[in-house]
C-alpha cells in the first residue's frame, strides 16, 4: 500500500489498492474452482496457475495505474478550470473598473469650465474640451487640426516660438504662463496656460496638453487697480 501509495498519490494509490484487490479475489476465487485449464494436471495447473496470478498482478497495477491517471487528469482540469475562471473575473473587474476610471475622466474633462487641449509637436490642436467656446467662441472641431499660434497675439506667438525648441529638447511643459488668444468676437482674453509633455510608447515627445484658466477678468481687475493707484500717486503730488 505504501509503494503503490508513492507511485501514485494517496487518493489514486487507493484506487490502484481496490482495483487491485477485487481483480484478485475475483482471480483466485476462479483458479481455486479449477475453473481455468481444467484437463491439465496438478504441476502443470500449479504453474499456469502462478503465471495467471502473476498476469492479473500486472494487469491489476496497469488497471490501477489508468484509474489514477483519469483521476490526476480529472483534477488537473478541475484546478485549471478554476484558475481560468479567477482570471476570466479579474480581468472583467479590472474591465470594468478601467471603463469606469475613463467616464470619470471624461466627465470631468467634458464639464470643466477651464480650456483642456493638446497639441502635437508642430502646434496643431489634436484635442480640445467643450469648455473653449465660452472662452474662445470656437467649438472645438473647429481647432481640431489646426495651428495654435494662429490666435495668439503677435508678441505671444514670438515669445512661444523662442521657448519651444527649449521645452521640446528638455521634454517639459511650462507653468502659468500668460498668454493672450484672440476671441472670435475679435478681443482679446487673457488665459493662464499649463501644460505636460506627451510622450509616446519609444519616450519621444509627441505633443503636449495642457489647461488654460481665463484670467481676463482678473487681469483687468489688476489693471484698474494699478491705474487707480497711479492716480492717487498723482493727486498727492
Amino acid at each position: 500500500m505504501v509503494l503503490v501509495t508513492s507511485l501514485y498519490g494517496r487518493r489514486a494509490g487507493g484506487a490502484v489498492v481496490v482495483v487491485g484487490v477485487l481483480f484478485l479475489l475475483v482471480l483466485t476465487f476462479a483458479l481455486g474452482m479449477g475453473w481455468f485449464l481444467p484437463d491439465l494436471d496438478a504441476a502443470r495447473y500449479q504453474t499456469s496457475v502462478s503465471a495467471w496470478l502473476s498476469t492479473a498482478v500486472a494487469v491489476a497495477l496497469f488497471g490501477g495505474a489508468i484509474v489514477a491517471g483519469l483521476d490526476h487528469i480529472h483534477r488537473s482540469l478541475d484546478l485549471a478550470n478554476r484558475d481560468l475562471v479567477s482570471q476570466v473575473a479579474e480581468r472583467r473587474w479590472a474591465e470594468a473598473a478601467l471603463r469606469e476610471q475613463q467616464e470619470t475622466v471624461r466627465a470631468l474633462v467634458e464639464t470643466s469650465k477651464d480650456w483642456i487641449w493638446a497639441i502635437d509637436r508642430q502646434g496643431r490642436h489634436t484635442y480640445s474640451n467643450p469648455a473653449v467656446e465660452r472662452i474662445l467662441g470656437y467649438r472645438p472641431e473647429e481647432l481640431v487640426g489646426r495651428a495654435s499660434a494662429d490666435l495668439l497675439h503677435e508678441d505671444d506667438r514670438r515669445a512661444v516660438a523662442a521657448a519651444m525648441p527649449g521645452w521640446i529638447a528638455r521634454k517639459e511643459g511650462w507653468n502659468n504662463l500668460s498668454l493672450r488668444w484672440r476671441h472670435r468676437d475679435g478681443t482679446w482674453r487673457t488665459l493662464e496656460s499649463n501644460a505636460v509633455p506627451i510622450l509616446d510608447a519609444s519616450g519621444d515627445l509627441a505633443g503636449f496638453r495642457g489647461v488654460d484658466r481665463d484670467v481676463t477678468e482678473r487681469r483687468q481687475l489688476e489693471e484698474r487697480l494699478r491705474q487707480g493707484e497711479k492716480m492717487r500717486a498723482i493727486g498727492t503730488l
